[in-house]
Protein backbone atom coordinates (compact mmCIF):
# COMPACT_ATOMS: atom_id res chain seq x y z
CA UNK A 1 0.00 0.00 0.00
CA UNK A 2 2.78 2.44 0.83
CA UNK A 3 4.58 1.63 -2.43
CA UNK A 4 1.41 2.51 -4.35
CA UNK A 5 0.92 5.64 -2.26
CA UNK A 6 4.53 6.67 -2.96
CA UNK A 7 3.91 6.27 -6.71
CA UNK A 8 0.84 8.51 -6.47
CA UNK A 9 2.72 11.15 -4.49
CA UNK A 10 5.61 11.15 -6.98
CA UNK A 11 3.21 11.46 -9.89
CA UNK A 12 1.91 14.75 -8.48
CA UNK A 13 5.38 16.08 -7.75
CA UNK A 14 6.41 15.06 -4.24
CA UNK A 15 9.83 13.71 -3.37
CA UNK A 16 9.33 10.42 -1.49
CA UNK A 17 11.87 8.13 0.18
CA UNK A 18 11.27 4.48 1.11
CA UNK A 19 12.55 3.72 4.62
CA UNK A 20 12.76 0.41 6.46
CA UNK A 21 10.64 0.03 9.57
CA UNK A 22 10.44 -2.86 11.99
CA UNK A 23 7.18 -3.52 13.84
CA UNK A 24 8.18 -5.06 17.15
CA UNK A 25 11.86 -4.79 16.24
CA UNK A 26 12.70 -3.57 19.74
CA UNK A 27 11.99 -7.07 21.08
CA UNK A 28 12.81 -9.03 17.90
CA UNK A 29 15.59 -7.58 15.70
CA UNK A 30 14.66 -10.04 12.93
CA UNK A 31 11.53 -7.95 12.41
CA UNK A 32 13.55 -5.23 10.67
CA UNK A 33 12.26 -4.60 7.15
CA UNK A 34 8.82 -6.04 7.99
CA UNK A 35 7.22 -2.68 7.24
CA UNK A 36 7.77 -0.07 4.52
CA UNK A 37 7.25 3.54 5.61
CA UNK A 38 7.59 6.79 3.66
CA UNK A 39 9.40 10.06 4.22
CA UNK A 40 7.98 12.91 2.15
CA UNK A 41 10.08 16.03 1.59
CA UNK A 42 8.16 19.20 2.44
CA UNK A 43 9.48 22.20 4.38
CA UNK A 44 10.70 19.47 6.71
CA UNK A 45 10.51 15.68 6.30
CA UNK A 46 7.13 14.11 7.07
CA UNK A 47 6.43 10.49 7.99
CA UNK A 48 3.53 9.17 5.89
CA UNK A 49 2.05 5.69 6.24
CA UNK A 50 -1.14 4.25 4.79
CA UNK A 51 -0.09 0.65 5.37
CA UNK A 52 -0.04 0.48 9.16
CA UNK A 53 -3.50 -0.90 9.80
CA UNK A 54 -4.51 0.86 13.00
CA UNK A 55 -2.19 3.86 12.81
CA UNK A 56 -2.36 7.49 11.76
CA UNK A 57 -4.12 9.30 8.91
CA UNK A 58 -2.31 12.66 8.91
CA UNK A 59 1.43 12.73 8.10
CA UNK A 60 3.67 13.34 11.12
CA UNK A 61 6.51 15.86 11.12
CA UNK A 62 9.81 14.03 11.59
CA UNK A 63 10.58 15.56 14.97
CA UNK A 64 10.42 14.28 18.55
CA UNK A 65 7.06 14.85 20.17
CA UNK A 66 3.35 14.14 19.95
CA UNK A 67 0.80 14.95 17.26
CA UNK A 68 -2.83 14.06 16.56
CA UNK A 69 -4.87 13.24 13.47
CA UNK A 70 -8.20 14.47 14.82
CA UNK A 71 -8.93 11.12 16.45
CA UNK A 72 -5.86 9.83 18.29
CA UNK A 73 -2.49 11.11 19.51
CA UNK A 74 0.79 9.59 18.29
CA UNK A 75 4.41 10.15 19.24
CA UNK A 76 7.80 10.09 17.54
CA UNK A 77 10.88 9.42 19.66
CA UNK A 78 14.54 9.77 18.75
CA UNK A 79 16.43 6.55 19.57
CA UNK A 80 20.03 5.48 19.09
CA UNK A 81 19.33 3.62 15.84
CA UNK A 82 17.02 6.29 14.37
CA UNK A 83 13.36 6.80 15.25
CA UNK A 84 10.55 5.05 17.10
CA UNK A 85 6.90 5.57 16.19
CA UNK A 86 4.49 5.11 19.12
CA UNK A 87 0.93 4.31 18.14
CA UNK A 88 -2.10 5.73 19.95
CA UNK A 89 -2.83 4.67 23.53
CA UNK A 90 -5.48 2.09 22.60
CA UNK A 91 -3.00 0.19 20.38
CA UNK A 92 0.37 -0.80 21.82
CA UNK A 93 2.10 -1.29 18.45
CA UNK A 94 5.32 0.61 17.74
CA UNK A 95 7.85 0.50 14.97
CA UNK A 96 11.46 1.59 14.66
CA UNK A 97 12.84 3.11 11.47
CA UNK A 98 15.83 4.98 10.10
CA UNK A 99 16.12 7.74 7.50
CA UNK A 100 18.33 5.61 5.25
CA UNK A 101 16.84 5.51 1.72
CA UNK A 102 15.89 2.00 0.53
CA UNK A 103 14.88 0.51 -2.79
CA UNK A 104 11.61 -1.38 -3.09
CA UNK A 105 13.63 -4.55 -3.70
CA UNK A 106 15.07 -4.34 -0.19
CA UNK A 107 11.64 -5.36 1.15
CA UNK A 108 11.01 -8.26 -1.24
CA UNK A 109 12.18 -11.15 0.93
CA UNK A 110 10.32 -10.04 4.06
CA UNK A 111 7.21 -9.19 2.05
CA UNK A 112 7.17 -12.65 0.46
CA UNK A 113 7.56 -14.25 3.91
CA UNK A 114 4.72 -12.18 5.40
CA UNK A 115 2.39 -13.05 2.52
CA UNK A 116 3.10 -16.76 2.08
CA UNK A 117 5.02 -18.41 4.89
CA UNK A 118 2.91 -20.67 7.16
CA UNK A 119 4.55 -19.04 10.20
CA UNK A 120 3.59 -15.51 9.13
CA UNK A 121 1.00 -13.87 11.43
CA UNK A 122 -0.83 -12.63 8.33
CA UNK A 123 -1.12 -16.19 7.01
CA UNK A 124 -2.15 -17.61 10.36
CA UNK A 125 -4.67 -14.92 11.35
CA UNK A 126 -7.65 -13.05 9.99
CA UNK A 127 -6.90 -9.32 10.31
CA UNK A 128 -9.05 -6.43 9.06
CA UNK A 129 -8.89 -2.72 9.89
CA UNK A 130 -11.16 0.10 8.83
CA UNK A 131 -10.82 3.77 9.69
CA UNK A 132 -13.95 5.63 10.75
CA UNK A 133 -14.64 9.28 11.58
CA UNK A 134 -14.63 8.34 15.27
CA UNK A 135 -11.72 5.90 15.34
CA UNK A 136 -10.88 2.45 14.04
CA UNK A 137 -12.74 -0.85 13.71
CA UNK A 138 -10.50 -3.93 13.82
CA UNK A 139 -11.18 -7.62 13.43
CA UNK A 140 -8.48 -9.99 14.65
CA UNK A 141 -9.59 -13.56 14.41
CA UNK A 142 -12.97 -13.79 16.11
CA UNK A 143 -12.61 -10.52 18.06
CA UNK A 144 -14.15 -7.33 16.68
CA UNK A 145 -12.76 -4.24 18.41
CA UNK A 146 -14.12 -0.72 18.06
CA UNK A 147 -11.62 1.96 19.09
CA UNK A 148 -12.36 5.61 19.80
CA UNK A 149 -10.29 8.10 21.80
CA UNK A 150 -12.59 7.47 24.76
CA UNK A 151 -13.69 3.85 24.53
CA UNK A 152 -12.69 0.35 23.49
CA UNK A 153 -15.42 -2.23 22.94
CA UNK A 154 -15.03 -5.88 21.97
CA UNK A 155 -17.45 -8.37 20.44
CA UNK A 156 -16.51 -12.02 19.91
CA UNK A 157 -18.05 -13.94 17.02
CA UNK A 158 -19.61 -17.21 18.15
CA UNK A 159 -20.37 -18.80 14.78
CA UNK A 160 -19.62 -18.72 11.06
CA UNK A 161 -22.77 -16.67 10.51
CA UNK A 162 -21.73 -14.05 13.08
CA UNK A 163 -18.22 -13.78 11.63
CA UNK A 164 -19.62 -13.43 8.10
CA UNK A 165 -21.98 -10.69 9.29
CA UNK A 166 -19.12 -8.79 10.95
CA UNK A 167 -17.13 -8.93 7.71
CA UNK A 168 -20.12 -7.82 5.66
CA UNK A 169 -21.44 -5.07 7.92
CA UNK A 170 -18.17 -3.55 9.13
CA UNK A 171 -15.74 -4.18 6.24
CA UNK A 172 -17.96 -4.77 3.16
CA UNK A 173 -16.35 -8.20 2.69
CA UNK A 174 -18.02 -11.48 1.75
CA UNK A 175 -15.97 -14.67 2.30
CA UNK A 176 -16.37 -17.38 -0.37
CA UNK A 177 -16.66 -20.11 2.26
CA UNK A 178 -17.67 -18.73 5.64
CA UNK A 179 -17.78 -22.17 7.27
CA UNK A 180 -14.21 -23.05 6.26
CA UNK A 181 -12.98 -19.62 7.37
CA UNK A 182 -14.77 -19.99 10.70
CA UNK A 183 -13.12 -23.36 11.36
CA UNK A 184 -9.67 -21.79 11.07
CA UNK A 185 -10.59 -18.64 13.01
CA UNK A 186 -12.32 -20.58 15.81
CA UNK A 187 -9.35 -22.91 16.29
CA UNK A 188 -6.92 -19.99 16.46
CA UNK A 189 -9.23 -18.20 18.91
CA UNK A 190 -9.44 -21.25 21.18
CA UNK A 191 -5.63 -21.49 21.17
CA UNK A 192 -5.36 -17.78 22.00
CA UNK A 193 -7.79 -18.14 24.91
CA UNK A 194 -5.83 -21.13 26.27
CA UNK A 195 -2.63 -19.08 26.00
CA UNK A 196 -4.14 -16.18 27.98
CA UNK A 197 -5.59 -18.44 30.67
CA UNK A 198 -2.23 -20.11 31.24
CA UNK A 199 -0.58 -16.71 31.51
CA UNK A 200 2.35 -17.14 29.13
Amino acid sequence: MNALFAWALREIGFEVTFVAAGVGARERPENAFNHLALLVALERPMLADVGFGNGFLTPLALAPGSAGDGRFTFRLERIESGWRFHNHATAADTYDFTETPRSIGAFAAKSAWLQRDPESPFVQNLVCHRFTDEGIVSLRGAVLTTLTPHEVTETIAQSAAELAEMLRARFALAPDDADALWERVAERHRAWVRHRVRGF
